[in-house]
């Protein structure tokens, strides 16, 4: 669902003009700032951003609700396709509210 979520939003004329910067932006920098676009006044998910390599990122997800990582595994995953890199993404899931995201490309 969040890979349909990500192509959805690249057909709307906002998402268009975002998507054809992306790949401008390259994959470190918007996993660097991936945190930054979750960060809402009521989001009730938090993010923190590691790297770990040259090509390696660890995403720390927590929650004060039940948290399904597939939807965010989906929209990082179609995003780091946007900036033309081949992503693998491995999800560590701790609790109902929290789970990590193993990143590479």
């Amino acid at each position: 669902m969040g890979h349909q979520f990500v192509q959805g939003f690249a057909r709307t004329v906002l998402g268009g003009a975002v998507s054809a910067g992306i790949p401008l932006v390259g994959p470190v920098r918007f996993l660097k700032k991936f945190p930054e676009h979750l960060r809402f006044d009521t989001s009730p998910i938090s993010v923190n951003s590691v790297q770990l390599g040259d090509r390696q990122f660890r995403l720390d997800f927590r929650a004060s609700v039940d948290l399904s990582p597939f939807f965010l595994q989906g929209v990082v995953e179609e995003g780091l396709r946007l900036t033309r890199v081949v992503p693998v993404l491995r999800v560590a899931r701790h609790s109902p509210i929290s789970f990590t995201l193993h990143v590479t490309w």
